[in-house]
């Protein structure tokens, strides 16, 4: 079986439709037919079993599709490090940010980096951590900022700033009374979560992991009944009472905060709370990538945030 066919495999796993697979990749129903067959007689079990509901893997065929998938990666990935082996310089170079970071800080950053490199044209795209990560390894884009993980395989982290999880507590939450003062903030336990109702971004984005992170260590389910792609909107949730919010905490937060009462830091003793802010780039292209590209992305997250730069 070829590496098309093994891609064309993959896609029909993640739809178990044989019409929207086809679609989606652009070939005959029929052509995508006879190619499960081949690999069946090829492998000698049954991939599928049809029900009402469309196409059911078979216990075996989750394991291949497993396999495809990461032979599929592996063959991507190994096709873009090739095509940037012999680069000498970059014409182009696309940032990935998240929606809440692009919104304050993407066009100075841009401006910042078009008049320090004229001749290289830069963009920035918006979108989910695993959306851009995708998109990384696919070399549609260079460079991605992000709140961890700092260990991806295959890519070189560069970090550039801590930073800390907090707890946006709704307005007129009964928690209001377990919140202590310590050293002239609020602080609350997250373990008291249990029952309130929480506001959390979306699956797939930097911000949901790390908030899940901190329930998981806390033990408290992540189960949100409010969900949106903008910090600025689960502050709205809490400020209107509707939703307790856990988010990083942004440089303009504090200020806006002062009168609202919403932010309550969280005890040190969980790890979880602290985070990391780092670029994440493919090794490959790091060699050919300014200094200054890095400092100029740094220094705008880090005056739209409330990141520290790590000494």
């Amino acid at each position: 079986m070829t590496i098309e066919e093994l891609r064309w495999m993959t896609r029909l796993f993640e739809t178990r439709n044989m019409s929207r697979a086809a679609e989606t990749l652009f070939v005959s129903q029929p052509a995508l037919s006879q190619c499960v067959r081949r690999i069946e007689e090829q492998l000698g079990f049954k991939l599928f079993t049809r029900s009402n509901k469309g196409l059911e893997p078979t216990e075996k065929g989750l394991l291949f599709a497993e396999a495809a998938q990461s032979i599929t990666a592996a063959y991507r990935d190994f096709l873009t490090k090739a095509e940037l082996a012999d680069r000498a310089g970059l014409d182009e170079l696309a940032i990935g940010l998240p929606p809440y970071l692009s919104s304050c800080c993407s066009a100075e950053m841009i401006g910042e980096l078009t008049a320090l490199f004229p001749d290289t044209r830069f963009s920035v795209m918006e979108g989910s951590w695993d959306r851009l990560l995708e998109a990384l390894r696919a070399n549609e884009i260079q460079l991605v900022y992000t709140s961890g993980p700092l260990e991806l395989p295959g890519i070189k982290v560069h970090p550039f700033g801590r930073g800390e999880l907090v707890i946006l507590l709704r307005r007129s939450s009964p928690l209001s009374a377990q919140i202590r003062e310590e050293n002239g903030v609020r602080v609350l336990d997250p373990c008291l979560l249990q029952g309130e109702p929480l506001a959390l971004t979306k699956p797939g984005q930097a911000t949901r992991r790390l908030a899940e992170d901190l329930l998981r260590e806390a033990e408290i389910p992540a189960s949100p009944v409010q969900e949106s792609r903008h910090i600025e909107t689960l502050y709205r949730y809490a400020q209107k009472g509707i939703a307790t919010a856990i988010v990083p905490l942004m440089a303009d937060m504090e200020d806006r905060d002062r009168e609202n009462g919403l932010i309550c830091r969280i005890p040190k003793s969980y790890r979880a709370a602290a985070i990391c802010g780092c670029i994440a780039v493919l090794p490959e292209l790091d060699r050919l990538i300014p200094r200054e590209v890095y400092s100029v992305i740094r220094d705008n997250v880090l005056n739209n945030t409330s990141y520290l730069l790590l000494s």
